[in-house]
């Protein structure tokens, strides 16, 4: 809903409240590509139900792979409104080589998603990519991370919002059904205190508070 729609009470709860930070993972949450080497190698199966599912938008890396990208479905709605509520930061594990193309075209010079962090922001945890959020945005009381990853977000487990995988060819709503929760979550004073309550990750760091 627009800040304009909103009652008077809600209005007032606003302004009680600090602006809240939401981290987006990239692959497999907003979106899933393929790499398809010179040889044309088929993209895994895992990744994508059909072939024959048209690309939303395809780049070549430096050595030649050609990328193709499809987008989840909603994506453009859900940032619309996410950024409408939230300071957006992109927390990808790809390279920023990858993954800037990407993000270039999901913004679509709307300035939206400015802010970046590629997998040199990442710590290498026993082998997986951990995003350590709090070293970005220390105030944790404020900030949500959507990841499809348990590994890459478990050490902040009490503001994580997990995501099922998207599979090409999948019509799913994962996005638009996560918009309520986050419309709601940005009129609480700490996520976490809601977070906490919804879910248990199954993680090897989640005894780890930060």
């Amino acid at each position: 809903m627009d800040t304009d729609n909103l009652t008077p009470v809600s209005k007032r709860r606003l302004t009680l409240v600090k602006k809240k930070t939401l981290f987006l993972d990239m692959d497999e949450t907003l979106l899933t590509s393929v790499m398809i080497k010179e040889d044309g190698t088929p993209p895994s199966t895992k990744k994508c139900r059909s072939k024959y599912v048209p690309c939303d938008f395809e780049f070549l890396l430096q050595d030649d792979t050609r990328v193709k990208v499809y987008k989840r479905p909603f994506l453009d709605y859900f940032l619309d409104r996410v950024s409408e509520w939230y300071n957006i930061i992109i927390f990808t594990a790809g390279t920023e080589a990858y993954a800037t193309p990407i993000l270039d075209y999901l913004d679509g010079g709307r300035n939206i998603l400015t802010r970046r962090l590629f997998r040199d922001s990442c710590v290498n945890v026993y082998g997986f990519n951990a995003k350590f959020v709090s070293l970005v945005c220390p105030d944790m009381a404020n900030v949500i991370l959507l990841d499809n990853s348990i590994s890459e977000c478990s050490f902040n487990v009490n503001n994580a919002i997990p995501i099922t995988d998207y599979v090409i060819g999948d019509w799913d709503t994962e996005l638009l059904k996560k918009l309520p929760f986050l419309d709601a979550l940005r009129f609480v004073q700490d996520v976490r205190s809601i977070l906490k309550r919804c879910k248990v990750l199954n993680a090897p760091s989640s005894f780890i508070e930060l």
